[in-house]
């Protein structure tokens, strides 16, 4: 998705997303982007900053980063360069080809404190210091063969700038309070609160929340790691791309 040209092109005849009506303001889209069902936390951009069809919209995106903390022996970082060899293309670029800025989707930190104060910073968000759209905290692995990790997402995080709502609302359930296991039904079981950005066409339903805001996509990178990290892959072991079944979450069995 960060490779995919960023266009202004006019917006579709039909409304994506299965929402009803476009957002204010919108007089076009951006190439390859669903306002209304976004789900890559690590682009976004604001489709009211288009004036004309066929402006670069580069510059009206903003590109997240993945921070994590790693033991030095880990193999994680490599691991995720080499499934994803488009991470080095991307930090190696040296024109505007593909419409999109040259920078690292991957920045280390030493401790979970200092992601803290990177964030708090003044200066967060501006040049030299991109925003983060998730992070993982890992403890252990390669030589040990132990694994414990911590996924940190952003509670209030929208992919889609111009369904912004009212600041500072939670887009996403607390791992603190479990899925209510007597709800008829997934959908509805995580109703946003009035005034909440919209995140997407599934935004009532605890697990798709968790899919927006990258948590799950990157859980299972986290853990195909550790499937290639302790030797099982070499031996033939490995899950599927269609090989996963999702429960509800948060659940006790799950946190």
């Amino acid at each position: 998705a960060i490779l995919e040209p960023k266009i202004c092109v006019p917006k579709p005849k039909k409304r994506l997303g299965g929402f009803g009506r476009y957002p204010k303001g919108v007089d076009y889209y951006i190439s390859g982007i669903d306002i209304a069902d976004w789900q890559v936390p690590f682009i976004k951009c604001n489709a009211r900053d288009c004036e004309e069809e066929n402006d670069n919209a580069t510059g009206f995106c903003e590109f997240h980063v993945l921070a994590v903390v790693a033991p030095k022996e880990s193999t994680f970082i490599n691991y995720v360069k080499e499934r994803y060899p488009q991470i080095e293309q991307i930090a190696q670029m040296e024109d505007d080809k593909y419409y999109v800025p040259k920078y690292n989707v991957i920045k280390e930190f030493e401790s979970s404190g200092a992601i803290d104060d990177y964030v708090e910073s003044s200066d967060y968000g501006l040049v030299g210091k991109p925003k983060i759209a998730l992070a993982v905290i890992l403890k252990g692995g390669t030589g040990n063969k132990k694994y414990e990790y911590t996924i940190r997402t952003n509670s209030t995080n929208f992919n889609s700038p111009e369904m912004a709502s009212r600041p500072a609302q939670p887009t996403q359930p607390s791992t603190k309070v479990l899925f209510n296991t007597f709800a008829k039904t997934a959908d509805g079981s995580c109703e946003p609160p009035g005034g909440t950005a919209i995140t997407g066409e599934f935004d009532t339903i605890c697990n798709a929340q968790y899919m927006y805001n990258g948590a799950i996509p990157i859980q299972r990178l986290v853990n195909d790691w550790i499937i290639n990290d302790t030797g099982a892959e070499d031996k033939g072991y490995r899950v599927s791309e269609n090989g996963v079944s999702f429960a509800n979450f948060p659940s006790s069995a799950y946190t």
